[in-house]
């Protein structure tokens, strides 16, 4: 009798212990989101995705967009996460919006809804044609493991596919991460809006020669690009121009990002009816494919900016020496003397290799302008 009297006591003990562990896990569960599916179309008045309501799961494509112009306003703190292939998708069925609200504090982190995280498991965000203007911002943000990994049209953001220009977008404190293709793609007349600032994107990778920079850009797309970004660890360190190059008709800008400009299978020309004037800041590096230059003046009427004093033409304290084909680097205590060479075009002494680049040597069209090696 006792010993059924233990054996009792013993599984009661147990059972009230059970008991209060799945109250325990109950209580967790009920106490933790379960997080929401987003799928399909935006509801017709618009959608607040709230931190305290995530993860927020991306399937398939998320169109943003329709008839009654409705906009997507993600909070600060939120996390949205994309199964394999999803996008959510700007201005594509009708006009619309969205709205990225993190905080240096709180930023926004678009990911991948997996444990196996690889460049392009998800496409990303794209904005079209009908975007809204003033409603279509990212700002503290960060996007990770995105780009098509079927197209080199996309990137982990994307602007513009059609006729119409999408140029109204703005990014601010974005950082774009370990992307497939490319980190930002810009197509045909579309571009960042000019308050734009801070954008880095690292780790962009290539899948079968294409792509692998961090920007990739029809020529309008590199008017005015936003600084304050850093730019590491791409399987290109440089802004790509691709496909589109009519010539510049309006005032145009090349900021000093760090990176080169990279004009790969088209002419820049500069000319037309309002004069414009092509400036060029002081530091950057522009690498031409084979057969390619830049005319001005022949369409038409035009102006090109490019003067800078030769220590402001230098890349990562490098100077050139002899006969200027090759680079030495300066004691620490001088710098170059201003020798009245502020009007000389430095021609191969500019000519550098990718800083952060994840090659180990310079590709052979950074030192070659007839070279193919971008």
């Amino acid at each position: 009798m006792k010993l059924k009297r233990l054996i009792a006591m013993a599984m009661t003990i147990v059972l009230l212990c059970l008991s209060c562990n799945i109250a325990v896990f109950a209580a967790e569960a009920k106490g933790r989101s379960p997080g929401m599916i987003h799928s399909g179309e935006i509801k017709p008045e618009g959608e607040v995705w709230k931190a305290k309501d995530g993860p927020h799961i991306v399937q398939y494509t998320f169109q943003v967009g329709g008839p009654t112009a409705p906009v997507l306003v993600i909070e600060a703190g939120a996390q949205v996460l994309f199964d394999s292939g999803a996008e959510i998708r700007v201005g594509w069925i009708g006009p619309g919006g969205l709205m990225v609200n993190g905080t240096p504090e709180a930023p926004v982190r678009f990911e991948a809804n997996t444990s196996s995280v690889h460049p392009g498991y998800y496409w990303g965000i794209s904005f079209w044609d009908d975007t809204i203007p003033g409603k279509a911002y990212i700002r503290n943000a960060s996007i990770q493991s995105a780009g098509s990994s079927g197209s080199a049209d996309m990137g982990a953001i994307t602007l513009g596919h059609h006729s119409k220009p999408t140029t109204c977008v703005e990014l601010t404190n974005v950082e774009i991460k370990d992307s497939m293709f490319y980190g930002l793609r810009i197509h045909q007349d579309s571009k960042l809006a000019y308050n734009s600032s801070n954008v880095s994107v690292t780790g962009t990778v290539t899948r079968e020669g294409e792509g692998g920079y961090p920007i990739g850009t029809d020529l309008p797309g590199s008017n005015a690009l936003p600084v304050g970004g850093t730019f590491k660890n791409n399987y290109r360190n440089a802004v790509q121009l691709i496909g589109y190059l009519e010539p510049i008709k309006q005032n145009f800008l090349w900021r000093n990002l760090g990176i080169p400009y990279y004009v790969y299978d088209r002419s820049i020309e500069v000319g037309g009816p309002n004069n414009p004037v092509f400036t060029i800041e002081p530091g950057v590096v522009a690498l031409f494919g084979p057969n390619q230059w830049l005319q001005v003046g022949y369409h038409g009427r035009g102006s090109i900016v490019a003067d800078a004093r030769l220590e402001q033409n230098l890349i990562e304290g490098f100077k050139p020496v002899g006969d200027g084909s090759a680079l030495e680097k300066p004691p620490a205590d001088t710098k170059p003397a201003d020798n009245g060479a502020a009007s000389q075009n430095p021609g191969e002494d500019a000519r550098v290799p990718y800083p952060g680049s994840t090659q180990n040597e310079t590709p052979a069209g950074a030192a070659n302008p007839s070279g193919s090696g971008l």
